[in-house]
């Protein structure tokens, strides 16, 4: 084999092993409350849980998120971590194919705090609608937001029961932002609703180290 045709094989494995090495296309990512038929993402079928949907969305993925209670894992240290480029939507009843289709009135998308599921929720709508509703040991924060930028979207969600209680935090990240905890980030939050959280130090958002989100429609 001469050097022109080694070279030329060398390059095209080269390149081939770039094209498998991680998925750059943008995409939309169903997200269930629990995980449904294959749980990888590509439809509401075979939706995901929100979670795994965050982790393996790329900038410029939607996600799309069908109604009912999100958890953001089993430990008061886990949260949905918004990601740069990743838009994050709400409000859909799992079978629509057109983002104009969802009804954020009709299909409530809640992301709570209430990891041990044991706050009082006497009306039954899994949303703390003060802090005294908060039992137990919640997560610190539902949200974080942390060197994100306007390219990192939250539209059409409840965000409730997050509870940032630590007094012992010495650099206050375990005692701010119940809701939404920003540091250095700047996210475009839409038709959101902060219910029922709880902190020392901003019990629905706390923007530190330059944080500057854009609020469009939200009610705390």
């Amino acid at each position: 084999m001469n050097c022109k045709s080694f070279s030329a094989i060398s390059i095209l494995t080269v390149a081939l092993v770039l094209s498998h090495s991680g998925r750059t296309n943008a995409a939309v990512l169903y997200a269930a409350p629990w995980a449904q038929g294959s749980s990888d993402c590509s439809s509401w079928a075979n939706a995901c849980t929100l979670q795994t949907a965050l982790g393996q969305a790329v900038s410029g993925d939607e996600i799309w998120v069908k109604a009912g209670v999100h958890y953001p894992g089993t430990s008061r240290a886990d949260s949905f971590a918004l990601k740069n480029g990743v838009a994050v939507y709400g409000g859909f009843a799992g079978t629509e194919t057109g983002r104009n289709e969802r009804d954020l009135q009709a299909n409530v998308t809640i992301l709570s705090g209430d990891i041990d599921q044991n706050d009082i929720d006497t009306d039954g709508n899994f949303i703390a609608e003060t802090s005294n509703d908060i039992q137990g040991a919640n997560c610190y924060h539902v949200v974080t937001g942390i060197q994100t930028d306007n390219t990192a979207v939250l539209d059409g969600f409840v965000i409730t029961a997050g509870l940032a209680d630590d007094v012992d935090a010495g650099d206050q990240f375990l005692s701010s932002g119940g809701g939404i905890y920003l540091s250095e980030g700047s996210p475009r939050l839409t038709n959101v609703t902060f219910s029922g959280n709880s902190a020392i130090y901003g019990g629905g958002m706390h923007n530190r180290w330059n944080s500057n989100p854009m609020l469009n429609s939200v009610i705390f």
